[in-house]
């Protein structure tokens, strides 16, 4: 995949209206069985917001990608499943003052990685990796702290969190 590319399924498109909650749910589904939530409540000093964060034992939904989408609730999809398997992955970069985004595109393409960047709800990034078969968790881990380390944010948070995941 490459940052230009608008959706991993455009061609379906043509057949009946755009829904952009289907094309994400669709995207993101690795656990199926959890999720987070994230209520906001407010904003640190630095900018980043402040909430509550839980754990939801339940399915996501369209409803869940819709809320989410119109900013109503915060939604976390967990990118490993019950095999401890990963087809996406992410950098969450906790820079908010000055962060140069242009600067990261630029290192993007720099180094001809095949990174999503979406700003995050407290203004720092999200670089979202998206491979197209499943990939063992602990390798996905291990090659974003490498591309974190390379673009200059070595010790940013790494999704997914855990390389072996407990089946229920």
């Amino acid at each position: 995949l490459s940052r230009q590319t608008t959706s991993h399924n455009s061609n379906q498109r043509a057949f009946g209206p755009y829904n952009m909650e289907q094309e994400f749910f669709d995207l993101f589904m690795d656990l199926v069985r959890a999720h987070g939530e994230y209520e906001i409540k407010g904003q640190r000093a630095d900018g980043k917001k402040q909430g509550a964060a839980r754990t939801v034992r339940e399915e996501v939904t369209l409803d869940k990608w819709k809320k989410h989408l119109e900013g109503e609730r915060g939604l976390g999809i967990v990118p490993i499943n019950d095999a401890s398997m990963c087809r996406f992955g992410a950098i969450d970069i906790d820079t908010y003052d000055g962060l140069d985004f242009s600067g990261i595109n630029q290192k993007l393409d720099k180094y001809n990685l095949p990174l999503f960047p979406c700003k995050s709800k407290s203004g720092g990034v999200h670089l979202y990796l998206f491979v197209r078969d499943w990939v063992p968790a602990v390798d996905m881990q291990q090659k974003l702290n490498d591309i974190a380390s390379l673009l200059g944010f070595g010790g940013s948070e790494i999704f997914p969190k855990q390389t072996h995941i407990l089946a229920e």
